[in-house]
């Protein structure tokens, strides 16, 4: 393949593919390709999972915090105190949002902008 030939992002791949390359060089290669494929966005346009991304927040879900909610679910809501209500709505909430922090970690921007496009269908 001819070097005119070859895009910025395909030199990127290749570098980041290569067995011989250092692999600091490597990680540097298949952090500017993705730069490519999932721009930054706008400082001021970070959304949750992009900040969650960055490491700049995240929601803490324990072992315990688990095992206390399963423990405040196996209970009548009405037999639970004021105090006890609210805990279990808390880590009901708490637990909600590690899930869908994770499940949109993972995803690829092309999962993403589908569930987008399908929110904006529902109406959502």
């Amino acid at each position: 393949m001819a070097a005119a030939s070859v895009t910025s992002m395909e030199f990127l791949l290749g570098v980041m593919r290569s067995d011989v390359a250092d692999p600091k060089m490597r990680l540097e290669a298949a952090k500017a390709a993705a730069g490519f494929i999932y721009p930054r966005p706008k400082e001021g346009a970070l959304g949750d999972s992009a900040r969650l991304l960055e490491g700049r927040i995240s929601h803490d879900w324990s072992e315990a915090d688990a095992v206390r909610l399963k423990t405040l679910r196996s209970q009548c809501w009405a037999a639970l105190s004021p105090q006890e209500q609210a805990e279990r709505k808390d880590l009901d909430e708490r637990q909600f949002l590690v899930h869908e922090q994770r499940r949109k970690a993972t995803m690829t921007a092309e999962e993403m902008e589908a569930e987008e496009e399908l929110r904006r269908e529902l109406g959502l």
